[in-house]
């Protein structure tokens, strides 16, 4: 009977090893192909993102290197002859935009234990970001990524990445408490530090907050910026960058612990700070645009994208083919289409242009503005830093505050000019509460070089290509202008005559409208009586008028093509779309521009091409301008008592984002008031927009206010609510756990849905 029921036994145990063997061919994969493994990977990420990931199998493993910063084409060929040869490896370009891409570097290799895959992982870490910390909470999990649901797209509504600290509230937390006590990440048993004492003693490195609330980045300044080892500490420690504090001396960049998951907001890149250095030890502005200004950025009307628009992406020299630069183009989309409510579309973006949730302006911006607004003729929309960042001075501290992390300030411009500054109001407070990632992102490195430029904070060393682009590309554009005017003149009447005729529908349409005003040419082409009496006088097919009408057409043409393209009578852009080659000008520009660039891992696109439903001209980018505008209190006796008066200290006009600095003179009773309750960036909004205001204090006159007519801010419990986050982020429930209503969604129980759980290593 024993010997009955121990076979009874072995075949039961036989029968579940082969059924769990069985199972065990569905998840994991006996064998991970490179090829499915980085397509995985970027149907879950089809944008940016930098990280190393792992998908296992049951023979072989995979992972992905997503980005690696390799600042050569071939530098992968070093990393690959540290790895066991077993190991092999297979590039992959995937694109992004029009013309634009990325590269990934895959690994397979035979399955490996637990300690060889840690020690493999840890190299990589290494090599790729010059550290091994927190190698294992930063390692993607793709196998679970393959079984789990992942919208990248709207995983970022779960967190409020939309926070605004005051540099009042950032000087009373840090620099009037001893409060909150930072120790080194490295030695989170040692003495914790106050903001004070770490500039006091002029300490470096990344430092944590005792109980989990804040990291602080300590740098030297007028120095170089330190090694890539240090910036991907402090990457992974912070999620959202707040402002800085400085004396003298140091400066301690302030963000809030990493509460948000990597794959929903990546950490900075070591390969940007070094960008962001070095632009800004060169540069005072960075510039990203899609130029609609270009002669030749026009409707296509033949070919396989008949109907859709084409303009140059053009960016600062020290952008182009970096992962910034692409997050700018990203970026200018998103503000367009968004504020269109998803009326533009552009390729290469089909997967991002469908808003978050609804649009203030239900029927788009433009037909909004154009229903009050009717000469309008075209609409810029521009992300730029003007009220960005607030720099506030005492007698011993400098704090460097940002309005609002969730995106750059925007401004909409009609033409002809007019600011439009309640849709601005709408459009900023909408397109910040997105919580977008990738806005967020632009944020935080538009602060990093305003920081670097302020603080002098530099890198050595010429990140940008010994290549003039801007002079390349108006030289192919001159040379494009001068062939299109030389076949102007001597095409035959017949061809240009068939290309009119075939084009009516489209010119009737595109001068539907036209005011009398657009209309109006220049002295040699006004003296045509005929167009003087009826501008689209052209389109009528009388054969008698033919000869007359095209040498109209050719002196218009001829005439204008040379001037920019803002003074262009209303006629000449159709008319270029017309008879220019505009499918065949788009391929070669963007071949000229693809074909001049040496080989990298991140490509920009040189060229845009969009779908626009709303029958204008659209026009914008960023301008990343350094200057913050500065308040500089001083406290004196001999200063009226409820009284604050304001002298303008300097005026700076960097790029057309105006940079002021102020001072402010208060009786010391008022203190409290002042310091607390004085909103320092709707101060600078309303001052850079009235500038006769600021022409008057440019005269050296100051003016007074009354400090009751100082409206309270709202300050929400700032700091609480930040902790608040961390707290709820870690399952905590305490005294600080208030406004829960502002807080992200409990999520302790899954809290990194793709990485390992991370383990609180604080104090």
């Amino acid at each position: 009977m024993k010997t009955y029921r121990l076979f009874i036994g072995l075949a039961v145990l036989v029968f579940i090893q082969f059924f769990v063997a069985g199972c065990s061919n569905v998840s994991p994969r006996t064998d991970v192909p490179a090829t499915e493994t980085h397509r995985l990977f970027r149907e879950k990420f089809p944008f940016h993102f930098q990280t190393i990931g792992i998908r296992k199998g049951t023979t072989t493993d995979t992972v992905i290197l997503a980005e690696p910063p390799f600042t050569e084409p071939n530098a992968h060929q070093a990393l690959l002859k540290k790895l066991p040869p077993s190991i092999t490896s297979e590039i992959f370009k995937h694109p992004i935009g029009y013309d634009g891409w990325v590269k990934d570097l895959v690994l397979t290799f035979p399955k490996l234990s637990d300690s060889e895959e840690k020690e493999l992982l840890s190299l990589l870490h290494r090599e790729l970001f010059g550290t091994a910390y927190k190698s294992d909470e930063f390692t993607l999990n793709l196998s679970r990524l393959e079984r789990e649901t992942f919208d990248w797209n709207n995983n970022d509504q779960k967190y409020n990445l939309d926070i605004r600290l005051p540099a009042s509230e950032i000087h009373a937390a840090f620099l009037e408490s001893d409060e909150r006590r930072f120790v080194e990440i490295t030695q989170r048993e040692g003495k914790a530090l106050s903001a004070r004492e770490l500039l006091a003693q002029g300490k470096h490195g990344v430092f944590v907050t005792k109980n989990p609330g804040f990291v602080v980045w300590s740098l030297k300044q007028k120095a170089e910026l330190p090694d890539k080892a240090e910036i991907r500490q402090f990457a992974l420690e912070s999620d959202l960058i707040l402002g800085a504090m400085a004396d003298k001396e140091v400066v301690l960049v302030l963000a809030r612990q990493r509460i948000v998951p990597p794959e929903v907001l990546p950490p900075l890149r070591a390969e940007d700070f070094a960008l962001l250095a070095t632009a800004a030890k060169n540069s005072g502005k960075l510039i990203q645009t899609y130029n609609g200004f270009h002669p030749f950025a026009s409707e296509i009307l033949h070919g396989k994208e008949h109907g859709k628009d084409w303009t140059p992406a053009e960016l600062s020299n020290v952008l182009v083919d970096s992962h910034f630069g692409n997050l700018l183009n990203i970026a200018d989309v998103l503000l367009k289409s968004y504020s269109e409510n998803g009326k533009l579309k552009t390729d290469g973006f089909e997967k991002y242009l469908t808003p978050k949730k609804q649009s203030p302006f239900s029927e788009g911006l433009f037909n909004t503005v154009k229903s009050k607004q009717t000469e309008m003729s075209g609409l810029a929309y521009n992300w730029n830093t003007e009220g960005a960042f607030i720099s506030y001075l005492d007698e011993s501290y400098k704090v460097f505050s940002i309005e609002r992390t969730g995106s750059l300030p925007l401004s909409y411009i009609s033409l002809p000019e007019i600011r439009l500054e309640t849709y601005e109001e709408q459009g900023y407070s909408y397109l910040s509460t997105l919580s977008d990632s990738y806005l967020v992102q632009v944020v935080r490195y538009s602060s990093l070089f305003s920081l670097f430029k302020e603080f002098s904070i530099f890198k050595n060393g010429d990140l940008a290509y010994g290549i003039d682009y801007d002079y390349r590309m108006k030289e192919f554009t001159q040379n494009e202008v001068s062939k299109f005017k030389h076949e102007i003149q001597v095409s035959d009447d017949s061809v240009l005559g068939k290309k009119i005729g075939n084009a009516i529908p489209y010119l009737s349409e595109s001068l539907k409208g036209t005011s009398e005003k657009d209309r109006t040419l220049s002295p040699e082409i006004a003296s045509a009586q005929l167009y003087q009496q009826q501008p689209l006088w052209f389109l009528t097919p009388l054969p008698s008028e033919q000869k007359e009408k095209l040498t109209f057409i050719k002196e218009l043409l001829l005439l204008h093509i040379d001037e920019p393209k803002l003074q262009w009578p209303s006629l000449v852009a159709p008319l270029v779309s017309v008879f220019a080659d505009t499918e065949g000008i788009k391929q070669r520009y963007s071949k000229h521009l693809q074909e001049m660039k040496p080989d990298s891992w991140v490509r920009t696109p040189s060229i845009v091409v969009s779908s626009n439903s709303i029958s204008t001209d659209v026009f914008g980018g960023h301008l990343i301008a350094y200057k913050p505008s500065s308040f500089k209190f001083e406290e004196t006796s001999t200063a009226v008592k409820g009284e604050i008066k304001i002298s303008l200290l300097g005026l700076e006009l960097i790029g057309g984002a105006l940079s002021l600095s102020y001072q402010i003179d208060y009786h010391p009773d008022d203190e409290i008031v002042v310091r607390k309750n004085l909103d320092l960036t709707k101060m600078v909004k309303q001052l850079a927009k009235d500038r006769s205001f600021v022409v008057r204090l440019a005269r050296r006159e100051s003016i007074s206010i009354p400090i009751n007519s100082i409206p309270k801010v709202d300050r929400k419990d700032t700091i609480d609510r930040l902790e608040c986050m961390v707290n709820e982020a870690l399952g905590a429930k305490g005294a600080n756990a208030l406004r829960r209503e502002l807080c992200p969604p409990n999520t302790h129980n899954d809290w990194w849905p793709f990485y390992p759980k991370p383990k609180p290593s604080w104090g």
